[in-house]
């Protein structure tokens, strides 16, 4: 992996760790604004969000979408 890939992940892994840091802290309605922006930087693909969108209408989900 070059210089310029590895300081890329970094900064990728940077802001998902700020992103989880920040949801994970954050009251329901800053988390579902936020969940957009974390399935972005994970490129869920439009299946996991469904998936996660399922569960979370199942249960009292805490999470993600």
């Amino acid at each position: 992996m070059q210089m310029s890939e590895k300081s890329n992940e970094h900064s990728k892994l940077s802001y998902l760790k700020n992103l989880m840091v920040n949801y994970l802290t954050s009251d329901l309605a800053v988390r579902e604004h936020m969940e957009g922006a974390i399935g972005t930087v994970l490129q869920f693909t439009p299946e996991e969000i469904a998936k996660i969108e399922q569960k979370k209408n199942e249960t009292n989900y805490w999470g993600l979408f």
